[in-house]
């Protein structure tokens, strides 16, 4: 995000630039009331002020049913199928990077006891062990095909056979067989791999360990989910939410440096060295990627360091060079290598000055820059004086939609800059419409829609595309509303998310690589003296994102109400971003009180269609497995995957507790439209339009017993609270 054009419309409230904007009269605004809004659940008692913050845990496992590749520390190839050995007994190889290949994905499922089933994306075999050797086959759910993650560290882990106890292990080759071998005491590098998610769901949240410091000095709550009070990265992981975005800006000259205790204007907004290496281990002790921005002043990246102010061209090479070097290193030493980094922010806003900034007839300057700080990332990981060498981290360049994707990045190819992924920021309050659909409806700008730049670049460039920045109104706040999501409310903020992922998803030759939202957690935190946490020359200064954050502003008073059970509490729209509710997807639906999922019950009653649940063996069954499709009205339709099932049904309309849920023939009437709501630590209550009530397990006596029914909704009781799990 670029300050130099955005300034205040961005809510960052720099008084010296838009004073107005920093009044706390013009910091929050009312909410709007349109469609479904996620209520707190009930006997939730009012947040009371603390002044801890809430336990930091260590999850190092992946996000049940996401999608990964697997690469192997020792040389970076990714986990494969040989094209000449598809189906039964077919070998699992080691092959170079591609990042349009279904064959180098592969989906993790938790299965009982910490073991983990890792099936194809492609054909959807599952790896299996024949002869000290990994193959694939259909899936059985036999101890060959159950596999143990163990952490290595650096976010790394060794995947163990659970038949055999064998380690997998790489070879120096692509093209070769993965084979199995013993573990003889520390794990080799070849036994070691990192799963780097196939689709990025991330967040920015650069400046999270000042507003967590600034929650705990004001004794405010802290963020919430159901309720609760959770740290910010777990409750996000349980969403699905699987990067952040770290941005140290280290004042100019860049130096690195534990304190950032002198600031002036934009350098105010940012964390030290030190507040984001914390973060990024944070994010590793929860299996999360990092994504790594540097050169980035706090506000963009045109500026030019002091000391850097007066060299010329070659001098400036080799100071990015160092620089950035270094900087990873510090990561890499620190065991928190990032999966992704980007050199610069939105650079055709600015970078490095007028010697670096990319234009039609200086843009051999800039491609020199890039060129440097590249191979200064290859290089920070080959170095061997801290330890063996480690696969690089990905690379992006950034920009905005001011200067168009395909247009930019064959400037790029023609420079020779070594980037290995397109990053774009995309926000239609700024940029236009997202869709095709959209443009005719509505473009007071005329401007570009989004999905045909990106479908182009994806054509013509062939580089996987990153929405490195985003965000959607929940409700009013800085900046006016775009037409395609208004009047704004929090299903509208979902909605948009959905869309953009089904947009990146729908990019040919499968080069969607995912989406970051920026800022999420950017609530308002009044400040002591008056106003809020904002505003130049203050070293705690901390952007926020009025109406615009994945959690609750709390401000429908006309001013934040810090003592509201809704401040800082989970929105919706996180589980837009956090693909849960991706229609193009599968997912299996996980009851919390017994750990058994939602299926069809294969003797119901005649003329009808019960449902019940039954454990899960990570192989679901077709009526086991469920679509949720978006009606675009903050509702969903839930139905059955086996055809001609149905869709899940309120038994036509019945509001009383009790009544059974059922699949019937789809339609539009409001009993058969769901709103998914979270009910925290990962679980979610699925609530009827029409009814108000809950899908539950019921747990009486009666014909009905250990039947789906509808009662209302009570946030201590587990038969209603359900993990949507992805199923591949």
């Amino acid at each position: 995000m670029s300050l130099s054009t955005k300034a205040c419309c961005i809510a960052i409230n720099i008084c010296l630039l838009c004073c107005t904007a920093c009044s706390p009269s013009n910091s929050s605004t009312t909410s709007s009331t349109t469609g479904p809004v996620t209520p707190a659940p009930p006997s939730t008692p009012p947040a009371t002020p603390r002044s801890q913050q809430p336990a930091q845990p260590t999850d190092i496992t992946p996000i049940d049913g996401e999608a990964y590749y697997v690469l192997n520390q020792s040389n970076g190839l990714q986990m494969d199928i040989a094209n000449s050995s598809t189906g039964a007994g077919g070998q699992v190889i080691q092959q170079s990077r591609s990042f349009s290949s279904l064959s180098q994905r592969w989906a993790f499922t938790s299965l009982a006891g910490n073991l983990w089933k890792i099936s194809d994306i492609a054909d959807g075999s599952c790896l299996d062990e024949a002869n000290n050797t990994a193959v694939e086959n259909s899936c059985t759910g036999s101890t060959t095909q159950q596999w143990l993650l163990t952490s290595a560290g650096d976010g790394h882990y060794t995947i163990s056979n659970e038949g055999g106890g064998l380690l997998t292990s790489g070879s120096s080759s692509a093209g070769t067989s993965l084979a199995l071998s013993v573990s003889s005491g520390s794990p080799s590098q070849s036994q070691q791999w990192l799963l780097r998610p196939v689709f990025f769901r991330g967040i920015d949240n650069a400046l999270l360990e000042k507003q967590e410091a600034a929650r705990i000095s004001a004794g405010l709550p802290w963020w919430k989910d159901g309720g609760q009070e959770q740290d910010l990265l777990a409750m996000l992981k349980n969403h699905g939410v699987n990067m952040i975005r770290l941005r140290p800006t280290s004042m100019p000259p860049y130096a690195m440096q534990s304190t950032q205790a002198a600031c002036v204007q934009n350098l105010c907004y940012a964390e030290s060295d030190a507040q984001d290496l914390d973060l990024a281990k944070r994010a590793k002790n929860l299996g999360m990627s990092i994504e790594l921005t540097l050169l980035f002043d706090g506000g963009n990246s045109s500026s030019v360091p002091a000391a850097w102010v007066n060299d010329p061209l070659a001098q400036l090479q080799t100071d990015v060079y160092n620089y950035v070097k270094n900087e990873v290193l510090q990561y890499r030493q620190a065991g928190t290598m990032p999966d992704l980094v980007s050199i610069g922010n939105e650079v055709d806003t600015g970078f490095l000055g007028s010697i670096g900034s990319p234009t039609g007839t200086n843009f051999g300057n800039f491609a020199a820059i890039q060129k440097m700080a590249m191979q200064a990332v290859k290089d920070a990981a080959a170095d061997t004086s801290i330890g063996p060498a480690l696969p690089p981290p990905l690379t992006c360049i950034h920009i905005t939609p001011a200067w168009d994707l395909t247009a930019f990045f064959t400037l790029a190819n023609q420079n020779n800059v070594p980037y290995d992924a397109i990053c774009q920021s995309y926000y239609p309050i700024f940029h236009g419409p997202l869709t095709d659909a959209q443009g005719t409806a509505s473009d007071p700008g005329n401007k570009p829609v989004e999905q045909d730049v990106l479908t182009a670049a994806a054509t013509n460039i062939g580089k996987p595309i990153f929405i490195m920045e985003t965000a959607e109104h929940y409700e009013n706040g800085f900046d006016a509303n775009d037409p395609w999501y208004a009047p704004p409310s929090q299903s509208l903020q979902r909605q948009f998310l959905i869309d953009l992922q089904d947009v990146q998803q729908g990019l040919p030759d499968n080069l969607g690589m995912g989406i970051e939202y920026w800022d999420p957690e950017g609530v308002d935190i009044p400040n002591t003296s008056g106003g809020f946490l904002s505003g130049d020359n203050l070293p705690n200064a901390i952007y926020t994102w009025n109406g615009l954050t994945l959690f609750d502003n709390a401000d429908s008073s006309g001013a934040t109400d810090t003592t509201s059970p809704n401040y800082s509490a989970v929105l919706p729209g996180v589980d837009g971003l956090g693909g849960k509710l991706d229609p193009s997807t599968s997912y299996k639906f996980v009851n919390k009180s017994n750990g058994q999922i939602l299926g069809v019950y294969p003797n119901s009653p005649s003329g009808s269609t019960w449902l019940n649940t039954a454990p899960d063996n990570g192989n679901p069954m077709a009526t086991q497995q469920w679509s949720i499709a978006s009606n675009n009205d903050g509702y969903f339709q839930i139905s059955n995957m086996n055809p001609g099932s149905g869709t899940l049904d309120d038994a036509g309309g019945a509001t009383t507790s009790g009544s059974i849920i059922s699949l019937v023939a789809p339609g539009n009437a409001p009993y058969q439209e769901w709103n998914i709501v979270s009910a925290g630590s990962g679980y979610f209550s699925i609530v009827n339009r029409a009814s108000g009530l809950v899908l539950d397990m019921n747990e009486g006596a009666g014909n009905q017993a250990g039947f789906a029914v509808q009662e209302p909704q009570n946030s201590t009781s587990l038969t209603q609270q359900w993990r949507i799990v992805a199923v591949h």
